[in-house]
């Protein structure tokens, strides 16, 4: 299985504990190349998504190489989808995290203080980060070593959440999601076209 997080400030494609980071710029050229070569060396059958928050641009290319990809080898890779917040919702319901996280949200200097309990937010600066509770935990992208940084990794069958310098295995299989044979875009607001 690969597991692919699309909702950081770059892109994170895990195979087991090894990681492939992607940039934001030419996103259209770097990721078919580097999913060409991964299916072509691991021939993998099954991809999990983190697919939103992220930007527009991102999430349109990001989706189409993934259903290009499956439709190339005839719809045989299970494709598995699931928002950041609904992640982290099924951490902090396993009592793994707190029920508040700064998250980030693909707005430069801007995030997310998010009240899983309420399912609720208030948008916060970076400035105003600092003047948070210790009982919040920080998305992966903050680059400050903070222990209520959260860092997530793939081993091929779990995911290792990293928390307060601990770290947890959690079944992939126990976060309940139905696959597909394509995946759609999340997007948080829907994109602004106009047709004539």
């Amino acid at each position: 299985m690969l597991f692919v997080n699309l909702s950081l400030d770059k892109i994170h494609i895990l195979w087991w504990k090894d990681t492939i980071t992607l940039e934001k710029k030419n996103l259209e050229r770097t990721l078919p190349q580097a999913l060409k070569k991964l299916y072509d060396e691991k021939f993998f059958d099954q991809i999990f998504v983190v697919n939103w928050p992220g930007s527009f641009t991102s999430i349109r290319v990001w989706t189409l190489c993934l259903n290009m990809l499956n439709f190339l080898h005839k719809n045989k890779i299970k494709l598995y989808n699931i928002s950041k917040i609904d992640l982290y919702s099924f951490f902090v319901n396993q009592n793994l995290l707190p029920s508040k996280g700064i998250i980030y949200i693909w707005q430069t200097k801007n995030y997310w203080l998010y009240d899983f309990a309420n399912q609720s937010y208030e948008q916060v600066t970076a400035q105003e980060i600092e003047n948070n509770s210790e009982k919040v935990f920080l998305d992966e992208t903050f680059e400050d070593n903070s222990p209520n940084k959260i860092k997530i990794d793939f081993d091929g069958k779990n995911l290792l959440l990293n928390f307060q310098n601990k770290t947890k295995n959690i079944e992939i299989w126990s976060i309940w999601i139905k696959p597909s044979n394509t995946i759609e875009a999340m997007y948080m607001i829907k994109p602004n076209i106009m047709c004539k």
